[in-house]
């Protein structure tokens, strides 16, 4: 049953920073002096405002009409990551305040007593009395009776266990506030025993530490427990069991072809890349150029052509009389890669798109003019004699040896993509072209050869040494800090 009640379409959980860090974020915004908390609090409020989406248009419609790139997000809600971030930092800042600047901060008890007050109270009224603020019940709630109503029959039972799921709803905000509320109290607690020194610095950050702790991981072990993970055989047997038609496909030993399997939407069900290369599958974000071979070449019937250029060799169909699942074998997929006997060039994406409705891929291949200064004329109408085939085969490596009498053209059955693929030739780089809008294709010498296909991208090696630098960073500012600390305490002792 629904225990979420908001408009949210799906939600896998809450954004949970903790119940006494939030308390020192509060307790933050009251003592910390200086400037930079305005610049975390303008921030926080920013990006929670923008996290309502359409539940706030007066904000969100304005960033996604005019900052760029920000209407690139799928789900608005992640702008949340900032305040993941702003909420601890300031809740620190605060812990800083009451070890640094204790003794300078005027009235500093009854700034501790007020927040906890006001961040407490708030919980403990939540707890008492949950549906002062909160609506327990949706614009669906009318749905959810009528739902209910027809799996069971009775309109009236049907209504009565609607009501009874928002009475268990607020009975779930209601515990969870004096959990909150508890988490509060503890944490003022310490803070409140440490100002009367009772407590030394060591021990309020160890229990501070062992408090959020607690809290983090109980609220998150809700969402990710012991009951989340299998082992390896039972995900196998429980969620991907493997069929009849996958067991008849999988006797074929050359697992270099793809399959796409009609039985249900294939570009949104991931569960045959499991057994196959499978032609289909799910991704939020597609390549654009792939999403567009959808919509012209897949858009209420298959294009042979294109699933040969794929390498589609197998076809998992529904028969339509009783619903049985059968195997469609096709004999003119294309392969991992093959010569062409002609280049044809052609102005655009346009009439790229509208090239490859009908053709024989194995036998031509339509290229754009930008690349034409690549490809040698000789290559680009005579025929070529020769092979090619896949040696070895890994996502990022990708090897193939090939003979060829003269220079050829050869196409490969996967998708171009010029940010971070590398093509060598017995270890010599060569560009990469791209053929039949949306291939790899390559100018290859005559002889015998090795290619490789390489994923290597540079901003993943700039990426790793700035993550090795901010290491190093991180690394020697504590080693500074305890240093300091060191030489500060020795100084103390000494007077």
């Amino acid at each position: 049953m629904p225990t979420y009640w908001g408009d949210k379409r799906f939600t896998s959980g809450p954004w949970y920073f903790g119940a006494g860090i939030f308390f020192l974020f509060v307790l933050g915004l009251v003592i910390v002096k200086d400037r930079f908390k305005w610049w975390i609090l303008a921030t926080t409020i920013l990006a929670l405002l923008l996290s309502f989406g359409r539940n706030f248009t007066l904000v969100s419609d304005l960033f996604f009409d005019y900052f760029p790139m920000y209407n690139k997000f799928r789900a608005v809600e992640s702008i949340l990551v900032l305040v993941s971030i702003t909420v601890p930092m300031m809740a620190i800042m605060a812990v800083n305040e009451l070890l640094i600047r204790a003794k300078e901060i005027p009235n500093l008890d009854k700034k501790v007593l007020y927040t906890f007050i006001g961040v407490g109270g708030f919980c403990l009224l939540i707890a008492i009395m949950p549906d002062l603020f909160l609506n327990f019940r949706n614009a669906g709630h009318s749905n959810l009776i009528e739902m209910l109503e027809h799996n069971i029959g009775d309109k009236a039972f049907a209504t009565e266990l609607a009501n009874q799921l928002v009475l268990d709803r607020k009975d779930i905000a209601s515990k969870d506030a004096y959990r909150s509320f508890f988490i509060i109290l503890l944490t003022f607690g310490f803070v409140w025993v440490f100002l009367k020194k009772k407590l030394s610095e060591g021990i309020l950050l160890g229990a501070l530490l062992v408090l959020f702790l607690f809290d983090l991981w109980s609220i998150d072990k809700r969402f990710l427990n012991d009951k989340s993970f299998m082992g390896k055989g039972t995900t196998a047997q429980q969620v991907f069991q493997q069929r009849e038609v996958d067991q008849l496909i999988l006797m074929d030993k050359d697992l270099s072809y793809r399959v796409l399997d009609l039985t249900s939407d294939p570009f949104s069900d991931a569960r045959p890349s499991y057994f196959h290369k499978s032609l289909g599958g799910y991704h939020a974000a597609k390549l654009m150029r792939f999403q567009e071979i959808l919509e012209n070449q897949f858009n209420g019937a298959l294009n042979e052509d294109v699933l040969d250029m794929f390498n589609v060799r197998y076809l998992i169909t529904t028969d339509p009389q009783n619903q049985s699942q059968r195997i469609v074998r096709r004999s003119t997929a294309a392969g991992n890669a093959w010569f062409v006997d002609k280049v044809n060039f052609v102005k655009g994406n346009a009439e790229e798109m509208q090239a490859i409705s009908s053709f024989d891929p194995r036998k031509e291949a339509f290229v754009n003019q930008q690349y034409q200064n690549e490809i040698k004329a000789k290559t680009s109408s005579a025929s070529t004699t020769g092979q090619i085939k896949l040696t070895s085969y890994h996502p990022d490596k990708m090897q193939y040896e090939y003979t060829a009498a003269n220079d050829a053209f050869a196409v490969f059955s996967e998708v171009f993509y010029d940010k971070g693929w590398k093509a060598y030739v017995d270890g010599k780089e060569t560009p990469i072209i791209r053929a039949d809008y949306i291939l790899r294709a390559l100018q290859l010498p005559a002889g015998n050869h090795k290619v490789e296909f390489i994923f290597d991208p540079e901003s993943h090696k700039m990426g790793n040494l700035l993550t090795l630098i901010s290491s190093f960073i991180l690394v020697a500012g504590i080693g500074a800090a305890i240093y300091l600390t060191f030489k500060r305490n020795q100084k103390e002792t000494a007077v």
